[in-house]
Parts: C-alpha cells; structure tokens; sequence
C-alpha cells in the first residue's frame, strides 16, 4: 500500500462477525447533519481480518477507520487502490430511503457481507441497496477517491470503479472481454482500470515476444544473457509501469510450488520487484520532501486463511490466523499497530559450528 509515511496511522484488526461496517460515531456525527446512513439487521455476515488507518478524534467520537485491504473467512479479499478522478453516484443530498453509502466503508462493508463473487452484481443501487457517495475532508476538501479489486480463493477478481457517476466492473471470470484480468488480477492505482489495460496493450505491441524465456544466445556471447526475454521491461514507479510489471511477471514459470512457504516466498519476491522504495518519489512542488512510498505489502492466504504482511522499515514477515480468531470465545474487535520494531531480524550468530577443513 502506497502513502505518505503516516507512523501509527495503520493498524491490523480482526472484526467478528455481526459487528457494523463502519464505527458507530461516525454514524452518529453524519445523522445528526441529516445524512442517514445504509444500515444492516445484525451487523456483518462474516468475520474478517485486514489492514486499517485511522484517523480523527476519541474525545469528539469522530475517529474512524478505513480498510485498504483484508481478507474474510470465505477466502473473500478486498485490496483499495487510490484512483483520482472517481465519481460516485450519489451524493450526501440523495437522502431519501436511508440507503447511502459512504465510500469510505466499502472495503469493509464487502469483507464482511460478501462469500462469493456473484453477489458483487446485485450490491449497487439501482438494483442492489447501496447508494455510493464521497464526502470531502477538512478546510481544503479532500476527496477519498478508490477503486477496488476483489478477489475470490479459486484466483477469480472482479475490479470495482466509480466513472462518471457510474459502476463499472470488470470480471476475470469473464476471459473474452477481461483476459488480462483473468491472466493476472492485477490492479494499480491512477488511471481507471480500462486506460490501463491500453497502456500494457501499447507496451505489447513495442515489445513483441517479451516474456521470460531468455533470448538466444548472442554470436560473441559466452552465455545466454540471464533476464535478457524481459528486457525492456519498465522499472519506475508510476503505476502504469507497475501495472505492466506485475502482468509480466505474473507470467512466471514457477507454477507449481511444493509448499506454502515456496508459494509464499515466491509473492514476496514478486511484491519487491513492485514496490516503491522510501526516498524514490518526491513531490514536484517539494524535491526535498520524501513522497509516497509502499508503505506495508500483504499476502494473503484465501484457503488457509492466513494473513502474512510486513513493513518498509521491519520486513520480518509476520502472520495473522484468522481461522484461529474464530474459534476464540473472546469475540471481540482486536488490533495491533501494523509497523513495529519488535523482531526486526534474527540473529543466526549461535547457529555456526565448526566445521572439518576441507583436506
């Protein structure tokens, strides 16, 4: 997840089942301006776990927060990516029928209410209960804009945007008109998910045959030239060019690992060769200021249910169960800050023996 470095703004929770999508004084403080939000009988279907930042006031009830990214017990995963441009449908005046629903709180209204893809096709209004809208932060009016990718355990995603004041979604499973989602699940941020597909189809065309197989060896080469079928691959950190990363790399021929901990290892790699390292984007307007990073990267385990995650300054990989949360009898919302320096390596120091010299 890609912001400006916001220490003890993200935590990791667990929501319960049967618990509200949103904090409840933040309900509160909209209703008393006349902005009734949708509401649920019995709160959530599913539990969940996923990664949040906060933000507001405990004393004036007005903290809350919003996730980025989470996983639920059906193997049900929601990841939010930041799309400028978006626009909802609906707007704070549309109050008739208590149906609106605050942008903000889509992420975790879906991991707590979805079990499958095909209920996504009936969630927005017309035809489905929600009323999508934004509300603009603060004196300077800041918009929250997102787009969202949802993805299922068998490897299915159905992409989620809000153009021009209309839902768009686009589905892997249907591979005639969505192959490159069907081919990766792949979602950045800036632009709309359809500019980006034209982007790679661009890129493609620039670079035929590119791919892993190396190319042939050259006449004066000693060797074939290691890396050399993805050359040209574009290695900055826009999103676009991520984008087109993340869709090459996916074509991986390393299909079939032998345990979790390959498969594991394997995304890790992969999630380095996207993200933006600390220090490497500075605002146009502030060179010297220190931009938008990737901030924390995720891994999500839709069968096991387990939630591996780390951060940019502590890349120890850490675990949450969430199948082990459920079992509790303690069903209560719990969290944890997600950065810590707590365990940051390991020392192997006392694991070296001496050894017979070789003779």
């Amino acid at each position: 997840m890609d912001f400006e470095n916001m220490r003890d703004a993200a935590y990791l929770y667990f929501m319960p089942k049967h618990e509200d999508y949103m904090p409840s004084g933040i309900r509160k403080v909209l209703s008393e301006i006349g902005i009734n939000l949708y509401e649920q009988d019995g709160g959530s279907r599913y539990s969940f776990i996923g990664v949040a930042n906060e933000w507001g006031s405990k004393q004036w009830h007005t903290q809350t927060r919003v996730f980025a990214d989470g996983l639920n017990e059906c193997g049900i995963a929601v990841s939010m990516q930041w799309l400028p441009g978006s626009e909802f449908p609906y707007s704070p005046q549309d109050k008739e029928n208590n149906t609106l629903f605050l942008s903000w709180y889509l992420a975790s209204f879906i991991l707590g209410n979805i079990g499958n893809l095909d209920e996504l096709n009936g969630l927005f209004a017309p035809k489905g209960p929600l009323k999508v809208f934004e509300l603009e932060i603060g004196i300077e009016k800041k918009k929250l804009p997102f787009h969202f990718n949802v993805q299922d355990v068998d490897g299915n995603s159905v992409v989620i945007e809000f153009i021009n004041k209309e839902v768009k979604i686009y589905d892997s499973r249907d591979k005639e008109h969505n192959p490159f989602l069907h081919a990766s699940g792949a979602l950045t941020n800036y632009p709309p998910y359809d500019e980006q597909v034209k982007n790679y189809q661009s890129f493609l065309l620039q670079h035929e045959g590119i791919g892993p197989t190396n190319r042939q060896k050259g006449q004066n080469d000693p060797q074939e030239v290691n890396g050399s079928g993805l050359l040209g691959m574009p290695g900055d950190g826009t999103p676009i060019s991520r984008f087109i990363r993340t869709h090459l790399l996916m074509e991986t021929v390393y299909n079939d690992p032998i345990e979790n901990m390959d498969a594991i290892g394997a995304t890790i790699q992969m999630l380095g060769n996207v993200a933006v390292p600390i220090g490497t984007v500075a605002p146009h307007e502030h060179p010297d200021e220190v931009g938008d990073s990737t901030l924390w990267s995720a891994v999500r385990d839709h069968k096991n249910l387990k939630y591996y995650y780390f951060d940019q300054h502590n890349n120890q990989l850490r675990m949450v169960d969430l199948g082990t949360l459920m079992k509790s009898n303690d069903a209560k919302i719990k969290s944890t800050p997600l950065e810590t320096n707590e365990l940051w390596y390991i020392d192997e120091t006392s694991k070296l023996k001496e050894r017979q010299k070789s003779v």
